[in-house]
């Protein structure tokens, strides 16, 4: 199953690469989760959303949030397309360059 997400991951970075101004989101998948996050120019990461995989269905993802010190769930499930559509979207700012 990892190797799959990591094809999914490609897939996202595919989708990034289509759109301006999200070239400083970087992609890292990791078991079950696939993170959008960007890194300054100090080595600070920045975490801007999460996918996690819903049960053992290969196509069935919820969009999560971060927090201060965590991740929100945020009850949206979909394909990885359809998710991250959505955060393009209805929640651009998480994108934003920081």
């Amino acid at each position: 199953m990892l190797h799959k997400t990591v094809i999914q991951a490609g897939a996202i970075e595919d989708f990034l690469a289509e759109r301006p101004g999200l070239s400083h989101i970087k992609v890292r998948a990791r078991g079950n989760l696939i993170t959008l996050e960007s890194v300054d120019e100090e080595g600070i990461v920045y975490p801007h959303a999460r996918f996690k995989r819903k049960g053992e269905a290969v196509h069935k993802w919820m969009l999560e949030m971060p927090t201060k010190n965590s991740w929100e769930v945020t009850f949206i499930e979909g394909t990885l397309t359809e998710l991250m559509e959505i955060l393009v979207e209805k929640f651009p700012w998480t994108l934003a360059e920081r």
